[in-house]
């Protein structure tokens, strides 16, 4: 083999090589995140949203009334429909679907508290976030929200252990999923938050409870069973 045709075989290789390792990186990457691409409204929730929690899409727990959110829904570029209201244990209920939603899947929850009366100030905002099908993680929402303040175990016989996971301030409650068993659970950065609850939070943390387990939010009314927020790592499941 002359000079000249060693060389080109050796640059050959070296290209070769380099794209395998090109592919090795890539799949290594892609193999490590486990984020999902989010529906659009979720992404611009995260990242560029139109309000601060409690506040969502100009709705806001303890201001808006119910006379007034179908109509902010149906100036919302997202919104795909507004279903209507029903009276659901004594509460006002306005529901609506989200574009990208799978199977019209509900996406918002709008309702007053108990013992409805006309032009009431909506009480909570459930959202559905899983309505996709694709999972917002918990990491996406600490890195748009900060860290959250505290939480608590909920126990399943199906699902084991999940959490409620509270950002006192925002008045902002996240349903939290993740791979737990047994008497402790391990809350990573890629748990699950399938849905969140927007409300009117009150001014320290056993009135909020109190008013998060009336609105039947939680089960949760005593602030004995809470655990301060202390980042990732193991809690017990209680």
């Amino acid at each position: 083999m002359n000079e000249k045709l060693f060389k080109l075989f050796t640059c050959g290789k070296k290209i070769v090589m380099l794209g395998i390792c090109s592919i090795f990186v890539a799949a290594l990457i892609l193999g490590c995140s486990q984020s999902e691409p989010h529906l659009n409204w979720i992404d611009k929730w995260l990242k560029e949203p139109i309000c601060q929690p409690p506040c969502w899409e100009h709705i806001t727990p303890g201001v808006t009334t119910d006379n007034e959110i179908s109509q902010i829904l149906k100036n919302s570029v997202d919104v795909l429909e507004v279903k209507g209201a029903e009276i659901n244990n004594g509460k006002l209920c306005i529901s609506w679907n989200m574009i990208g939603c799978q199977d019209g899947a509900t996406a918002g929850v709008a309702c007053t508290r108990p013992n409805w009366i006309d032009n009431q100030e909506i009480a909570t905002i459930k959202i559905n976030l899983a309505c996709g099908g694709a999972s917002v993680l918990l990491e996406d929402i600490i890195n748009s929200y900060g860290q959250p303040d505290y939480l608590w175990p909920e126990f399943s016989e199906i699902r084991g252990c999940s959490a409620k996971i509270l950002y006192l301030k925002q008045g902002m409650v996240l349903t939290a999923f993740g791979k737990s068993r047994g008497e402790k659970m391990k809350i990573t950065k890629y748990w699950k938050i399938p849905e969140m609850t927007l409300f009117n939070a009150g001014s320290d943390l056993q009135t909020t409870l109190d008013s998060l387990y009336w609105l039947g939010i939680s089960g949760i009314s005593n602030a004995k069973n809470v655990s301060y927020w202390k980042g990732y790592g193991e809690y017990l499941c209680k």
